[in-house]
């Protein structure tokens, strides 16, 4: 049960030998239903509520099976009752959730004045495709409205920004990106498909990627910004920032993809499959 207004947590730091050492004694049932446990808290936010026939068939137990377990685990957990239920916690998910929660808030800080510092410094020899992609920088009115968003219904009908093409060299190619994104709405899959492959194409445009693993970065990173939209967690200005950082990238030369990433993890939180554990 994630607490509202809070955001949720989607990635954990694992020490397996502390893990381990916690399983030693378990047998293997037992070790089964604590492990289910554990990754719920995690993914609820920290406390799950106490329901036998619940937490049975997320262990894939009968009732009985589960009881029977979970007694050898109980001392494990934190118990707090409250009216007409009972709430499970964990003391070391507690604090590493609060950990995560402290990551993300740091990383989203520096997010924050990394762009304004950009927003203060274009670069006065950029091309108009730069100076385009530039004036939609990062603000905190930005990053407010986006916090926002995620609390509203799964809607959609917010008003889609007005996105002007560019001009220059590349504006009949660019022109085609910017028609898709004010053309889409994230209200379903085709949709989510039809900007992940827009995005690609602004990021091939801007990155010039050389070689097969470097358009295949490129590729997931668009397939995640497009489901973010899509779930609702960002507005269709999120678009227009990926590309900005890649801008903003491309003038970093020969580590120019390492450079972007490292910034979309520090703005989004974008984590690489392959890097996920």
């Amino acid at each position: 049960m994630t607490s509202p207004g809070r955001q949720k947590i989607s990635f954990i730091a694992l020490y397996p030998s502390e893990f381990l050492s916690d399983l030693l004694l378990m047998p293997a049932l037992a070790r089964g239903v604590y492990i289910s446990i554990i990754l719920k808290i995690y993914n609820d936010g920290g406390r799950i509520l106490y329901d036998v026939n619940q937490l049975a068939n997320l262990c894939g137990l009968t009732v009985k099976e589960f009881e029977k377990a979970f007694e050898q685990i109980r001392h494990k957990f934190r118990t707090k009752k409250r009216p007409n239920k009972t709430e499970l916690s964990h003391k070391r998910c507690t604090i590493e959730i609060n950990k995560a929660r402290k990551r993300m808030q740091v990383g989203q800080t520096a997010g924050l004045m990394s762009a304004q510092k950009r927003k203060n410094s274009v670069n006065v020899n950029a091309t108009p495709v730069e100076h385009q992609l530039n004036s939609c920088s990062t603000t905190r009115r930005d990053q407010t409205e986006t916090r926002q968003d995620k609390t509203r219904p799964e809607t959609y009908s917010r008003a889609i920004p007005d996105i002007q093409p560019p001009t220059g060299p590349m504006a009949n190619t660019m022109k085609k990106v910017f028609d898709s994104f004010q053309n889409s709405c994230p209200s379903s899959d085709s949709a989510s498909a039809k900007d992940s492959v827009s995005v690609e194409m602004a990021l091939r445009q801007v990155m010039a990627p050389k070689t097969a693993s470097d358009l295949s970065a490129l590729r997931n990173f668009a397939g995640w910004c497009a489901s973010e939209v899509l779930a609702g967690h960002r507005s269709m200005e999120f678009y227009k920032r990926a590309v900005d950082l890649a801008v903003e990238a491309r003038q970093k030369g020969r580590n120019r993809f390492a450079y972007f990433f490292n910034l979309a993890r520090r703005e989004f939180g974008y984590i690489p499959a392959t890097k996920k554990i």
